[in-house]
C-alpha cells in the first residue's frame, strides 16, 4: 500500500474582504483560515491598519467563515512603548 496523504487548503487573512470572498473560496476548496485580529477597538485598529478596513468588516468576516472545517482567530499582540 502507497503512502496517504491528506492536503489542506489553508489562508491566512486580516479577514477585511473575508466575507465578500468567502463563499467563492469555499467552493474552490479552502477548508481552513485563520483570521489575525489587531484590536476590537476600532480607533486602534485603524492605527494599526493605515485607517483600512474595520473592525465590523472583520468581524463579518469571521462570522461568514464559520462554515470553514477550521477557522482559527489570533489576536495580535504588541509590546507597549513606554511614554518619554
Amino acid at each position: 500500500p502507497g503512502d496517504l496523504y491528506v492536503v489542506f487548503h489553508v489562508r491566512t487573512t486580516n479577514g477585511s474582504l473575508l466575507k465578500k470572498h468567502a463563499e467563492a473560496l469555499s467552493k474552490a476548496g479552502l477548508s481552513r483560515v485563520t483570521v489575525s485580529l489587531d484590536s476590537l477597538d476600532e480607533v486602534r485598529f485603524q492605527e494599526l491598519n493605515g485607517n483600512r478596513g474595520s473592525v465590523k468588516r472583520v468581524l463579518e468576516g469571521i462570522e461568514a467563515a464559520c462554515g470553514y472545517d477550521r477557522l482559527t482567530v489570533f489576536p495580535v499582540y504588541f509590546r507597549k512603548k513606554r511614554r518619554q
